[in-house]
């Protein structure tokens, strides 16, 4: 069930991407790895 576990790190990307920039480049390596699951 990858899908429940990559919607659960979003969520939780988008809380740290509050505290750190840095997080966005974490969560534009997620949203590749969701197309490349895809």
């Amino acid at each position: 069930m990858p899908v429940s576990v990559m919607g659960t790190k979003i969520i939780s990307h988008r809380g740290r991407t509050s505290k750190n920039s840095k997080d966005n480049s974490l969560q534009a390596v997620s949203d590749a790895i969701d197309l490349g699951v895809d």
